[in-house]
């Protein structure tokens, strides 16, 4: 499956050149932690931003951002959007590996080696 779990930046820039269409073209999955979907609906972001995610598509795909364990610091140089992306794709890795070595286990335990 391709998937893409978005930052602000290229969600913003997208809206305002008017081609924010194009990502379910190209990705079955569109991803927005919801740091960003803040970040989005922010004061000073610009209107038509505001507007869109005001009422997304049904397309995006918003997921709550993963809590930071306590005491972790930010990532120097990241904003708080840039760290909720990573630390979802980070999530979803995880589960995904989980997932697919527990099919693989089954499938193994399934077989018979006699």
């Amino acid at each position: 499956m391709r998937l893409v779990i978005a930052d602000t930046g290229p969600i913003n820039y997208l809206v305002l050149i008017g081609n924010i269409d194009l990502l379910p073209v190209l990705f079955e999955k569109v991803i927005l932690p919801s740091t960003v979907e803040a970040e989005l609906a922010d004061p000073d972001a610009p209107p038509l931003v505001r507007n869109w995610i005001a009422d997304p598509p049904a397309w995006l795909d918003v997921q709550e951002t993963p809590a930071r364990p306590l005491g972790q610091a930010p990532v120097e140089g990241l904003d708080e959007g840039e760290t909720a992306a990573i630390a979802l794709a980070f999530r979803s890795v995880r589960i995904w590996c989980s997932w697919t070595i527990g099919r693989a286990s089954s499938s193994l335990a399934a077989r018979d080696f006699v």
